[in-house]
């Protein structure tokens, strides 16, 4: 994976993965949004989850429903035990007010049975089956996935890419706060010859970086939701979840995603969601 890095740092091989360790119990880690991000408000992005994996590594995810997760292979393959911070935009329970901050164990995880670590990263998708379900309030709620309609690729579509971690380019500035960025879906040839290799396949999406302005994913990100709003009601839709960026500098190439339509049965069939045609 040529000057890549998957988004989930200081895996157990080293990887130059962008989930982020945790430190002292303190989970620092999410979605590291490089560039002109702003800080979340309390109800902004309710379907926002920071997943702990065996007290060690942490990754995002998002709310399906009361009871599933839905994050990045690489995040749940490995581990056994997972913990789902949800309700809050802080990273840190000393932080977050006891109303607003729900934590919850797991029932089991599954990762895409063609997941592969070492191609690009490849059906990089995963669930995680919650041990008890979500309190739904002001603070929590579910993304709604977009239609089975496969030949919308998304392609020019602003869109909105949020989470906790890394926010600096060298991919060590921690940010608490729950953080999020705008951006445009690119075409996925543009970012095939902007990363200048193959990786770049129909279940991928991407958005772009910039060497002047550096914007995008950075380490903590595997796993965190991309949405556009879309439909009649204008309503928020998950559409892409952080797989990869850059490995030297972060935000100056694009991110890469796994694209969400591609999947939409594989997570229907493992989760009994029905979504709509």
């Amino acid at each position: 994976m040529p000057n890549m890095r998957l988004l989930l740092l200081l895996s157990l091989t080293l990887s130059c993965s962008l989930a982020r360790s945790v430190d002292s119990g303190v989970a620092r880690s999410g979605v590291g949004i490089v560039g002109p991000g702003s800080v979340a408000g309390d109800q902004q992005f309710p379907w926002q989850a920071l997943v702990r994996m065996d007290s060690n590594f942490a990754c995002g995810g998002s709310i399906l429903s009361a009871s599933w997760i839905l994050t990045a292979a690489q995040c749940v393959r490995g581990f056994s035990r997972f913990s789902v911070m949800v309700g809050s935009t802080y990273a840190s329970y000393q932080y977050s007010e006891q109303n607003k901050w729900q934590e919850i164990g797991s029932r089991q995880a599954i990762y895409h049975e063609d997941f592969n670590n070492s191609s690009y990263l490849s059906n990089d998708i995963g669930l995680i089956q919650l041990s008890s379900p979500i309190t739904w309030t002001a603070y929590t709620s579910p993304i709604p996935l977009p239609s089975l309609d496969a030949s919308n690729t998304f392609s020019g579509w602003p869109t909105t890419l949020s989470g906790f971690g890394s926010y600096g380019t060298n991919g060590w500035a921690l940010s608490n706060r729950l953080r999020y960025v705008n951006l445009v879906i690119m075409d996925n040839d543009q970012c095939a010859a902007t990363l200048g290799d193959d990786s770049i396949r129909p279940t991928n999406m991407c958005t772009p970086g910039s060497l002047d302005t550096p914007v995008g994913a950075c380490n903590g990100d595997a796993g965190s939701p991309l949405v556009v709003l879309q439909g009649y009601g204008l309503v928020y839709q998950q559409v892409g979840i952080v797989s990869y960026s850059s490995m030297n500098d972060c935000g100056s190439k694009p991110t890469v995603f796994t694209r969400v339509t591609p999947y939409l049965d594989w997570i229907s069939n493992h989760t009994g969601i029905v979504f709509p045609a």
